[in-house]
């Protein structure tokens, strides 16, 4: 839970969303290409079924004469007579080729394949095929696409791998079905076409999703900011004293064991500093003489002053109540005493709002060498600052 609050949770969002987004564009589009897909075969089939109804009806009205013939008193079959076998294939060749359609089959009721364009099937019965049965039983349209390995045109020529849609319609006489055609139709325009509309299609779906997404991403990203500030503001302020700006205790020691580190010698040799340990004489007194408002502007005043003469990767925390603990990056006690002493001066120019009583501090100085526990460096830093109290106050003590 406490990985929200991270400073670096609100990047860690972006960049999961981020994950998240394209995860989704890349689902969406092959989803989105895939229904466009079979949405545009099953038009492709219907216009297909469409095209063959509309021939196949052409053809009957035109030829029914040479087709329908009666098989027995009062029951008419689907014939062709052997004398007009001729006429009519040269017939059907040159009206059936400016539509696609490269083999046409006529059946009767059963099964038996009376006319095809592809003259060798003329005599033969197909009772197996399952999709003739529910045409000459049911009287319904049904179509399929299938691929043929080889196929011969109306023209005459050889073709390969040719994906066609078969339909079967049913040959109605009166309100019975006595016989089908069956129309195979050319889709090999059709696929190229519908290849290229579904990538023109996904294309655009994506560029909506890029551009849909890439709006969410901005108010993701507006969002992430506004929470990194959050989360920066909170981070601030737990770093921080919130009366005085100088570093919490906690947040104190761990900067400064960082400080270390950088003042090393790179091989895990933790380099030496030097701690003031800077308190406001007869703080206490102060707290009980002064009103709050003035005991916490005096308490700014000293903190300013201290931070007035520190360098910029030397840090300051409160230690608490009236006490600051001033971390120095300087490994010499004497350059560190002179310090003290400076910030004693400045402190002592501090008064309290109003033109009030003058501000004195005293100042206990240590080194914390590269094996010291900073813990036990502050110790050492209070017992000198105890030595400074006892000595009359108002003066720089250093063990």
């Amino acid at each position: 839970m406490r990985a929200a609050f991270e400073p670096s949770a609100p990047r860690d969002l972006l960049r999961g969303f981020a994950a998240l987004l394209v995860a989704a564009a890349v689902v969406i589009s092959v989803l989105f290409g895939t229904g466009v897909y079979v949405i545009y075969r099953s038009e492709m089939i219907r216009d297909a079924e469409v095209l063959a109804t509309s021939v196949a009806e052409a053809l009957l009205a035109q030829e029914r004469d040479l087709l329908l013939a009666p098989a027995e008193p009062g029951v008419v079959a689907v014939r062709l007579a052997e004398e007009h076998f001729a006429a009519f294939d040269r017939r059907m060749r040159r009206y059936l080729q400016p539509f696609g359609i490269y083999k046409i089959k006529i059946y009767d009721a059963g099964s038996l394949i009376v006319y095809s364009t592809d003259v060798p099937l003329i005599g033969r019965a197909d009772p197996d095929n399952p999709l003739l049965r529910q045409v000459l039983a049911g009287g319904a349209t049904l179509s399929e696409i299938k691929r043929r390995g080889q196929v011969a045109d109306l023209g005459g020529g050889v073709r390969f791998d040719v994906d066609v849609v078969e339909t079967y319609l049913p040959i109605r006489h009166e309100s019975r079905v006595i016989g089908s055609f069956e129309v195979y139709l050319d889709l090999g325009r059709q696929y190229e076409q519908l290849g290229s509309s579904v990538a023109l299609s996904v294309v655009v779906g994506v560029l909506i999703v890029l551009v849909a997404f890439a709006v969410l991403f901005a108010f993701a990203r507006y969002g992430a900011a506004r929470y990194a500030l959050v989360l920066s503001e909170f981070a601030h302020r737990d770093a921080t004293d919130q009366l005085t700006g100088a570093l919490n205790h906690h947040v104190l020691l761990e900067k400064t064991e960082e400080l270390r580190g950088r003042l090393g010698d790179g091989e895990g040799q933790r380099g030496t500093v030097c701690l003031a340990l800077i308190e406001v004489d007869q703080f206490p007194a102060l707290v009980d003489a002064a009103a709050p408002v003035t005991v916490d502007e005096a308490l700014r005043g000293v903190s300013g002053a201290i931070r007035e003469q520190m360098r910029d990767d030397e840090l300051l925390g409160r230690h608490r109540g009236g006490t600051f603990l001033a971390v120095l990056a300087r490994s010499d006690l004497s350059d560190a005493v002179l310090f003290g002493e400076r910030i004693r001066r400045a402190v002592s120019n501090t008064t309290t709002p109003g033109g009030g009583r003058s501000v004195t501090a005293s100042v206990g100085i240590t080194r914390c060498l590269p094996d010291d526990d900073v813990a036990t460096a502050v110790r050492r830093a209070e017992d000198a600052l105890r030595r400074a109290k006892s000595d009359g106050r108002d003066c720089v003590r250093a063990v």
